[in-house]
């Protein structure tokens, strides 16, 4: 019984601090999103905007299952909150960013 309630414990233990992979433009800088946003056309932007779009809205409909959705939001003050968040802090993620504005969106 003591190796079964270690195991369990270890198992969640790992379980609980594992590691993701985040796939596409997330990995990028917000240094990144800046100079593409000067860009004309800013296609770079565009594309990195939908990359957050679509992490925001797969995160809310995991959240629906618990039956706590974000708050309501645009895709314009999403973009507008990394534009932000990015001046702010141009050394992290594109990800980091989209993590940030979800916390916001929870409260």
């Amino acid at each position: 019984m003591k190796k079964w309630i270690l195991s369990l414990l270890l198992f969640t233990a790992t379980v609980c601090h594992a590691e993701y992979g985040v796939y596409g433009h997330g990995n990028e800088l917000c240094s990144d999103w800046l100079k593409d946003s000067q860009a004309e056309p800013p296609w770079g932007r565009i594309i990195k905007h939908a990359w957050v779009l679509g992490y925001v809205t797969a995160f809310n409909n995991m959240q629906e299952l618990d039956k706590s959705p974000l708050q309501t939001t645009d895709g314009a003050k999403i973009a507008a909150f990394v534009d932000t968040y990015c001046q702010a802090n141009p050394g992290k993620t594109i990800e980091d960013a989209a993590l940030t504005l979800i916390g916001d969106l929870r409260k």
